[in-house]
C-alpha cells in the first residue's frame, strides 16, 4: 500500500511530534535529575566534618539541589528515619532491628583525648590503666559511646576521676582542649581537631574497643544520577576519615 502525498506528509508530521515529544520527555528528565532535596540525619560529632565536602562537590553538578541536615543522636535520628521524615542517616550504632540498609560502615576505634603540650601529646599508644593520674571529661550513657566508655574504664579499674559528664562531643572536646581533663572519643570525632593541631588521638593498646559509623538508608526502587551520586560523595567523605 501506497500513501497519498498527503499521507506522507501527515506520517511525516506524527513521526516530527513524537519526536519533539521524546526530545521534551528528556530535558524534563535532566532537569529532574539535576535538582532535587535530600534529607539527612547525622550525628553532632560529624555534621561538620565532610557534609560540607558533600554539599558543595553535589552542587557543582546538580544546581539546584539542596540538603536538610538534622543533627542528633543514634536514637532520634533511627527514630525520624522510621517515621519518614529522612532519607538517609550517618551515626554510630546504628540499630539492627529496624530494616536499614548500610551502604557503607567503618569501625572506629575509642583512644584517647589530649591537649596542646600535654605529656602523652604524640604518644604512639598507652595502656588504659595508664590514664589514672589524670581527670577525664566523658560522654553519658544518652549516647552510643558513653556505655561503652563506662565498661572499657570498669574493665581496667581505672581510677581516674570523672570532673565532666556530658551528652555533647563538642563539649568534650572543648573541655580537653581548655585542660579541664583528658577524653575517651573515636577518631572520628575529633577529626578536625586533629588535623588543625588542637588535640591529639593517642591509640589505646591491648584490645580495641570500637564504635561502628554508618552511612544506612531503608531499602526502595528509588534511584537517580543525582542519588547514586550523593552515595558516592558520602562514602568518599567517610573513608577520609580512615586517614
Amino acid at each position: 500500500m501506497r500513501l497519498t502525498e498527503a499521507g506522507e506528509t501527515l506520517l511525516a508530521q506524527i513521526r516530527s511530534w513524537q519526536n519533539d515529544e521524546r526530545d521534551l520527555r528528556a530535558r524534563i528528565e535532566g532537569i529532574k535529575g539535576r535538582s532535587g532535596a535530600l534529607r539527612i540525619g547525622v550525628m553532632e560529632c560529624l555534621a561538620e566534618v565532610f557534609l560540607p565536602e558533600v554539599l558543595g562537590r553535589l552542587r557543582r553538578v546538580y544546581p539546584d539541589f539542596s540538603m536538610t541536615i538534622s543533627v542528633g543522636g543514634t536514637g532520634d535520628i533511627a527514630g525520624r528515619m522510621l517515621s519518614g521524615t529522612l532519607d538517609y542517616a550517618i551515626v554510630f550504632n546504628a540499630p539492627a532491628d529496624i530494616g536499614l540498609v548500610p551502604l557503607h560502615e567503618l569501625r572506629m576505634e575509642i583512644g584517647l583525648v589530649v591537649p596542646v603540650g600535654h605529656p602523652l601529646w604524640g604518644s604512639a599508644g598507652i595502656p588504659l590503666e595508664r590514664i589514672a593520674d589524670w581527670d577525664l571529661v566523658v560522654p553519658d550513657n544518652s549516647l552510643t559511646i558513653g556505655p561503652l566508655v563506662k565498661s572499657m574504664l570498669e574493665g581496667a579499674r581505672a581510677t581516674s576521676r570523672a570532673v565532666a559528664v556530658t551528652n555533647s562531643v563538642s563539649l568534650v572536646r572543648t573541655l580537653v582542649g581548655q585542660g579541664v581533663g583528658l577524653g575517651l572519643l573515636t577518631w572520628a570525632d575529633v577529626f578536625t581537631e586533629v588535623a588543625g593541631g588542637r588535640l591529639c588521638f593517642v591509640p589505646l593498646s591491648g584490645k580495641p574497643t570500637t564504635e561502628t559509623l554508618s552511612f544506612s538508608k531503608f531499602p526502595s526502587g528509588r534511584t537517580s544520577a543525582l542519588l547514586r551520586d550523593f552515595e558516592e560523595a558520602v562514602i568518599d567523605g567517610m573513608q577520609g576519615l580512615q586517614g
